[in-house]
């Protein structure tokens, strides 16, 4: 029974074993017939995307499109994605950003920053302020001085910015009195309270960190678990 049972154990692993590699020769003869070079992952002012022109036929009229990551924090990965959402804002039609940040923080960055290093110090997660992604936040702010512009958005409901939340109280006193004013200073209050704790408290993983991009420095929130999704850009 023992010889039988190894028997039949060594005749499906040499089976598998077959499979694997017919498996591995299709799929790598599949990726030659259908790959698409890429003639680099960083943008340049002249840039004329020839490369990723291959996207108009795969995305078609998608409106939406996810970008994603097998790790955060790696340059590479942050370079071609700027890269991608400069091709799919000037060649087709996307005009949304969207990080997986605060919403608030990143509306009202997107309303108010002055510039492209105070827009992302005002919004998105640290795990995404890196020194590669300063160029995106550059572009957004260029592009509002155009027909169409490339407009950020969050969609997390965490605090992602201990600068960028601060305003948040005042602009829910503002939206609330025009039905309550009573009301409108209750929601105040409360707001305040629960950002200047949650900013201040070290177990809520939100209290700001100096964090350095290039020779810039800057405070910003981070979380005690990384944001699992990625930015995401979309169109009209």
């Amino acid at each position: 029974m023992k010889r039988f049972s190894i028997a039949t154990l060594l005749v499906v692993t040499l089976a598998s074993a077959v499979l694997a590699q017919n498996d591995t020769a299709a799929w790598i003869a599949w990726t030659r017939a259908n790959h698409f070079p890429i003639a680099s992952i960083v943008s340049t002012p002249q840039d004329d995307f020839a490369d990723l022109r291959f996207f108009k036929d795969v995305i078609g009229e998608r409106r939406l499109v996810q970008l994603g990551e097998s790790g955060h924090g790696v340059g590479q990965f942050d370079s071609a994605k700027v890269r991608l959402i400069k091709f799919f804002h000037e060649q087709m039609g996307f005009d949304v950003i969207a990080f997986a940040s605060s919403i608030f923080e990143c509306f009202a960055a997107n309303a108010n920053a002055t510039s492209g290093i105070d827009m992302l110090q005002r919004s998105i997660f640290t795990v995404w302020a890196t020194e590669e992604v300063v160029p995106l936040f550059d572009y957004i702010q260029a592009t509002r001085r155009t027909d169409h512009p490339l407009l950020l958005a969050g969609f997390d409901t965490q605090i992602s910015s201990a600068r960028g939340v601060g305003d948040r109280p005042a602009l829910l006193r503002r939206v609330v009195a025009a039905i309550d004013g009573d009301y409108a200073d209750q929601v105040a209050s409360f707001d305040t309270t629960f950002v200047t704790r949650t900013r201040s408290d070290p177990r809520s993983g939100t209290s700001p960190k100096r964090s350095t991009i290039g020779s810039m420095d800057f405070f910003a929130s981070t979380t005690t678990s990384s944001p699992k999704h990625s930015p995401a850009t979309r169109r009209r």
